[in-house]
């Protein structure tokens, strides 16, 4: 499967390789909202560095997923961990987007030389 995850605590890391789909995508943040006892405000780690960069209709669809499910995303924080500069633009879209809709949920692009960071931007409340 392109797209694992796996939680910890409040703390779920996704990981994206190729081929990955929308569908796919929704399916496993399905998944992970249907997971009983979860604490809230989720904190998600998004890995995508082996995988392509999405394009703009993929992160459009991914922002709307979100939204319509703003009851599971409220508060919470998601870091995108990146390696190339074609996914940390797509990235930064996908924060931009969140925070020109006033989404209640943080979107932030880190670096894959900034994974220590990402970890600790999760953590802080």
């Amino acid at each position: 499967m392109p797209i694992t995850w796996r939680m910890d605590g409040r703390r779920i890391q996704v990981t994206f390789s190729d081929p990955y789909t929308r569908e796919e995508s929704e399916r496993v943040m399905k998944d992970i909202f249907g997971q009983p006892g979860l604490t809230y405000p989720l904190r998600f780690l998004v890995d995508v560095r082996n995988s392509a960069s999405p394009d703009i209709e993929f992160v459009g669809n991914a922002i709307l997923f979100w939204q319509l499910h703003v009851d599971k995303m409220w508060g919470a924080k998601v870091a995108i961990v990146t390696g190339t500069e074609g996914q940390a633009s797509m990235a930064h879209v996908s924060a931009q987007t969140a925070q020109s809709r006033a989404l209640p949920f943080t979107l932030r692009e880190f670096d894959q030389s900034e994974l220590a960071q990402a970890h600790q931007w999760l953590a802080t409340i």
